[in-house]
């Protein structure tokens, strides 16, 4: 009866078929207890996060997680034997010593290492080995273990470590036996962005112990964007025909003059590879006028009487007033062999007429050249050694000034610049500014085209004085002196200037001065800082905030006749060229 009523109904037929179909499906591919087991799962109990975090984690952090691999036997050779010296002297596996010291067999550091990091390294050699520790004592055979506990710094699996690094998650596949720590490096122990992620992954054997199986590193796309607050105009270093490798200063504005711009850029490369590229550019518009390459570094442009002359490693190009050029010299070998080699960059400069090299030589000192005559003669001798400190105040980077008239140079100083010395070629006089005459200017390099030298500094004077003033330096090329003037400040922002290693990051002509001023963040987050482009008026030594850019540290580039800065900025892998406005 009911097949009777299916047949009349066919629809209602093939739908109740379709559904028994669809069950006996099911029932075929239920999955088992054990098939609906979940592979990953986090780890959240705090003993097994400890072991893993304690027992292998906090070792690798500053030691093998340096350096990611894919699997053991890519693991960095140093780093292993780091490792494996570090988890030997937290378990107190060496054998004791007076004074601190113990000694750890190689034997034992390569045990460690097939332990841990399932690899093998057994050639170890302690002398060679052991000693960039910086903890082994090479005369005892033996380390520092009182020392090396100190620098460990081993904290809690849920604290953060002194590199700013934290336990993020943990993960484990039952499957594989393997468990996945996930470690963030944030930008400072006070901020929130993270700036690296690392996963390492263990790898579980029968018996309980893990070892490394790999350590990858992955770098987040940061959020913070860059902020310019001013008026500028952007540079494209396509546009300007720019291929440097360089992101942070992708040009060298070598001189401002004539209404023209002169910014040299290499192409990163080394040895017959290199090759270096001069652009001229009218200031107005940034349209390129001329272009020079070279298979040696540009150093400056001068402006002589028909036109101007390019210097280079290699050789003086003379250019007409419509940039041809219309001789070419070559650097003389002498001058060449004795200025700049592998070893030794004492630098050079040209007269403006093309006759006479001054140069400093690593042996001997400052010496001049005579291209007419061939003949050379010592100018003045480098400093005697400083023997408190150890090192010989070499002269270096001379320039001619005052209309050729005279050479200035600087003393090296112990990791500084202990003074200047100026010799008038016409009278033979010298004098010696050390920086007992002023407190550090931070006058580096010397401009032919100008009159005078300018540096920068900032310092506070007198007692209970928290902001510091700023001052400018000055050197006379013509009187043969220094003297400092006091900047007429008008934000307090502009009173902490960003300085490079030993000086600060300064450009001028001969109206204007620019540098760069710097707001740290409490954080201790670079991306949270403000940087400020200040310019001075050199006449009436008012300083003035041109912009004002967060996170994206700038470059002072170069200063135009007008007074507008050429800067750069760049900040991770975000950057870029801009010009300000008058």
């Amino acid at each position: 009866m009911v097949a009777s009523w299916l047949n009349r109904n066919p629809a209602v037929k093939w739908c109740l078929i379709a559904v028994g179909i669809f069950l006996a499906a099911a029932v075929v591919f239920r999955p088992t207890a054990d098939e609906r087991t979940v592979d990953y799962h986090a780890v959240s109990d705090p003993s097994v996060i400890a072991h893993l975090w304690d027992e292998y984690i906090q070792d690798a952090i500053p030691t093998i997680a340096n350096q990611p691999f894919s699997s053991p036997e890519q693991i960095n050779r140093d780093y292993a034997i780091q490792y494996a010296i570090r988890v030997i002297c937290r378990k107190q596996a060496y054998q004791k010593l007076n004074d601190g010291f113990g000694r750890i067999d190689p034997q034992l550091v390569s045990q460690y290492i097939r332990q841990y990091l399932n690899t093998c390294i057994s050639n170890i050699d302690p002398p060679k080995d052991f000693a960039y520790t910086a903890y082994y004592d090479t005369d005892r055979e033996a380390f520092d273990i009182e020392e090396m506990a100190v620098s460990a710094s081993y904290v809690k699996y849920n604290e953060m470590t002194p590199w700013a690094i934290r336990l993020d998650s943990v993960t484990k596949n039952e499957a594989e036996g393997s468990y996945t720590v996930k470690l963030v490096q944030l930008a400072s122990a006070k901020s929130t962005r993270v700036v690296r992620e690392t996963t390492c992954v263990l790898q579980e054997r029968p018996d309980g112990t893990m070892y490394f199986k790999s350590i990858h590193h992955a770098y987040p796309t940061s959020a913070q964007s860059i902020v310019i607050d001013g008026r500028y105009q952007k540079l494209s270093p396509t546009r300007l025909n720019v291929s440097s490798t360089d992101k942070e200063w992708p040009l060298h504005v070598l001189a401002s003059f004539d209404g023209k711009v002169f910014a040299r850029s290499d192409n990163g490369k080394e040895g017959s590879a290199y090759q270096d590229t001069l652009k001229v550019y009218d200031a107005r518009n940034f349209n390129e006028l001329a272009s020079f390459a070279s298979p040696k570094q540009f150093e400056a442009v001068k402006v002589t009487q028909s036109g101007y002359l390019i210097v280079s490693r290699g050789n003086v190009l003379k250019l007409d007033r419509q940039l041809k050029v219309i001789e070419i010299t070559d650097i003389p070998s002498d001058v060449a062999k004795e200025a700049f080699g592998s070893d030794w960059w004492g630098g050079f400069d040209v007269s403006k007429d093309g006759r006479y090299f001054v140069y400093s030589s690593q042996s001997q000192g400052l010496k001049l050249y005579d291209v007419k005559t061939g003949t050379e003669r010592l100018l003045a001798r480098h400093l005697p050694e400083n023997t408190k400190f150890q090192y010989v105040p070499y002269i270096q980077g001379p320039a001619f000034v005052d209309h050729d008239s005279k050479v200035v140079a600087r003393v090296a100083g112990y990791e500084s610049i202990s003074g200047y010395v100026i010799i008038d070629l016409r009278t033979g006089r010298t004098k010696k500014l050390t920086m007992d005459d002023l407190a550090f200017n931070g006058i580096y390099t010397f401009d032919s085209n100008f009159p005078y030298a300018y540096g920068l500094s900032a310092r506070t004077v007198g007692a209970g004085t928290s902001k510091p003033d700023i001052y400018i330096t000055r050197l006379d090329y013509g009187q043969m002196e220094m003297k400092q003037f006091k900047v007429r400040v008008t934000d307090d922002a502009q009173r902490v200037p960003l300085s490079a290693e030993f000086w600060p990051l300064v450009t001028h002509n001969d109206k204007y001065l620019a540098y760069v001023s710097v707001q740290y963040a409490e954080t201790g987050d670079s991306a949270d800082n403000v940087y400020h482009i200040v310019r001075v008026d050199l006449k009436t030594l008012k300083a003035e905030t041109l912009l004002s850019i967060k996170a994206g540290c700038p470059t002072v580039l170069g200063i135009l006749e007008d007074g507008r800065v050429i800067f750069s900025y760049y900040f991770e892998n975000t950057g870029g060229l801009g010009v300000t406005e008058k």
